[in-house]
């Protein structure tokens, strides 16, 4: 389920040894964020998750959601130097049978983010995706 694979993407964030919140990040225009490394006023790191068991017509509107929010964090980047922070990354966490059978869509989610994962790989992948970012 979505919720089991946010409670896993936590679990490796705390165990890689950062913080996190979850809630609206004024960034993405007051958008949702699942995961937000270390916190949503300044994050390092925003972390969507997208569980998908069966196809849904929702998963298209995911994919321009996701495209609208990537444009965001691009225009925070341009812009970051006028204030001494660092650049946001977008992960996107992307799992279930549902995103094979729309691949246009599963195409959308992983053009529009910094890093696109499956939940086999966080393990492998996020931590050194995490410490890179954070140590910037």
């Amino acid at each position: 389920s979505g919720l089991a694979v946010e409670e896993a993407i936590n679990s490796i964030v705390t165990q890689t040894g950062y913080k996190y919140e979850k809630g609206q990040v004024s960034i993405v225009d007051n958008k949702e964020v699942d995961i937000a490394v270390p916190e949503l006023v300044l994050p390092r790191i925003l972390i969507m998750a997208s569980y998908q068991l069966t196809t849904a017509s929702s998963q298209s509107q995911r994919a321009r959601e996701q495209q609208v929010m990537y444009q965001h964090v691009g225009a925070y980047n341009d812009l970051r130097d006028n204030r001494g922070t660092p650049d946001v990354q977008l992960v996107n966490v992307i799992d279930g049978g549902g995103w094979l059978a729309r691949s246009k869509d599963l195409a959308e989610m992983h053009r529009y983010c910094d890093y696109a994962l499956a939940v086999s790989h966080l393990a492998d992948h996020l931590p050194p995706i995490l410490r890179y970012h954070m140590e910037q």
